[in-house]
């Protein structure tokens, strides 16, 4: 950020170009030394505000006790519609922390349950549970459980995406298919 001047003449901020703007037929230093009819304003903290309601601005700068001229600074009220387009960015950027919390919490449980159960064990699955046989049924409730934590955790804005507390699948690919007879 370039530095900003006071002009003690005319009472307002300015920056280095428009000084030179303002002289140009005066050759300055490196690094520039602005005219003696300016002085160098000293940042100053911002004073805390609601984002969403208010905004700050810049006013007069200060001559302080050791003669420099520091910023100062006024919180102000935004309009209506400066708000409702404030608290419209905040829920947007509020769903995009939520949509990534949900997704992690969905990658979780599919990696968990895909990691014990895929290709091929689908469709011993379907068709066990379609017979009804007892392995492929308990199978089926260990992936439901999975999918039960998974909505309960999304619920309640939790960002626990571990799913082991489920424990392992109750049985194995070649289990469901001694079960099947295949």
């Amino acid at each position: 950020m370039s530095a900003t001047y006071f002009n003690l003449v005319t009472q307002t901020q300015t920056n280095e170009q428009a000084i030179r703007n303002e002289h140009p037929n005066t050759c300055f230093p490196r690094p520039f030394v602005a005219p003696a009819d300016y002085a160098l304003i000293f940042t100053a903290p911002q004073p805390a505000h609601n984002v969403i309601t208010q905004r700050v601005q810049a006013i007069a700068p200060e001559l302080t006790i050791l003669g420099d001229y520091e910023q100062r600074w006024e919180v102000v009220p935004l309009d209506a519609e400066a708000i409702t387009a404030n608290e419209a960015r905040e829920v947007i950027r509020g769903l995009g922390v939520e949509s990534a919390r949900v997704a992690a919490l969905w990658q979780g449980a599919y990696d968990y349950e895909f990691a014990q159960i895929s290709g091929v064990a689908i469709g011993l699955l379907v068709l066990g549970v379609m017979q009804g046989l007892p392995k492929a049924l308990a199978v089926k409730g260990w992936s439901q459980s999975i999918w039960t934590t998974y909505y309960m955790r999304k619920a309640t804005g939790s960002i626990d995406a571990d799913y082991t507390v489920i424990g392992a699948c109750p049985h194995s690919i070649p289990e469901l298919m001694v079960e099947l007879g295949i």
